[in-house]
């Protein structure tokens, strides 16, 4: 499967004498097995409304929300975010329910970690029939930098709650036809990363 996601566009707006401050995101994107020609129902469409409020420099909060057309019916998700500078050493951001991460700066050069993600995608199989996958999980992280931007990241969890559905749209409500038969697992993970951080 494929989901690609095309050039989004984004407005940020920052009030004056203000602790607020709001952005706007259009997400388009093709999901699809790629196993026909393309078409119209193999496209999504989605967006993002968020309005931040910086208590103090060490704390934000963002409420808003989240769309998207998934291919079983249209997916809404209220939004909250904190980014919390707690100490010298500890760091709580994310936005749920989609992600929480809980950071720890052991020294300079060895950051560990816990975190949550919530992932739900559709994916357009044949004709009007699609594949929904729910899928929640838990994961421990140890990053270590290189140098200030290039991290080695390592990554150990597991999911929860995993669910894959196929099914089609009748009468503008989904009809699952199969729940497939997946279990949650381990998962494993190592990736170099570029990273630039906004926090001290």
């Amino acid at each position: 499967f494929r989901r690609v996601l095309f050039r989004s566009v984004a407005w940020m707006h920052q009030f004056k004498s203000s602790k607020w401050s709001t952005a706007l995101m259009a997400i388009p994107r093709l999901s699809s097995d790629l196993s026909k020609p393309l078409g119209r129902n193999d496209f999504q469409m989605g967006g993002i409304a968020l309005a931040t409020y910086k208590k103090k420099e060490t704390l934000k909060y963002s409420f808003g929300a989240y769309y998207n057309s998934e291919f079983f019916g249209d997916y809404y998700i209220p939004l909250l975010g904190i980014d919390w500078n707690i100490s010298n050493k500890w760091n709580l951001f994310g936005t749920l329910p989609i992600n929480l991460n809980l950071e720890y700066k052991m020294n300079k050069t060895v950051h560990a970690g816990f975190a949550l993600n919530l992932l739900t995608n559709s994916y357009r199989i044949q004709n009007k029939d699609f594949l929904r996958i729910d899928d929640y999980n838990a994961k421990f992280i140890l990053d270590i930098y290189l140098m200030k931007n290039q991290v080695i990241s390592l990554e150990a969890g597991h999911s929860l709650f995993r669910q894959y559905r196929m099914g089609n749209m009748v009468n503008g409500k989904a009809d699952y036809m199969h729940d497939l038969n997946v279990s949650d697992g381990y998962q494993f993970r190592l990736a170099y990363i570029f990273r630039i951080r906004t926090d001290k």
